[in-house]
């Protein structure tokens, strides 16, 4: 059976609305445990 959990990240940028700005999170969960979120990712990409 397939598990999906929703995450979800704000972002902010002081770009102008005419440019492209790329963003991703990842969520890193610990495996060991009970798979709480020990950090969080996010990298942003000008298109």
């Amino acid at each position: 059976m397939a598990h999906g959990t929703a995450y979800a990240a704000a972002v902010n940028s002081n770009l102008k609305p005419s440019q492209g700005l790329l963003t991703r999170f990842m969520a890193m969960q610990d495996t060991t445990g009970d798979g709480q979120i020990v950090s969080i990712r996010i990298t942003q990409q000008l298109l």
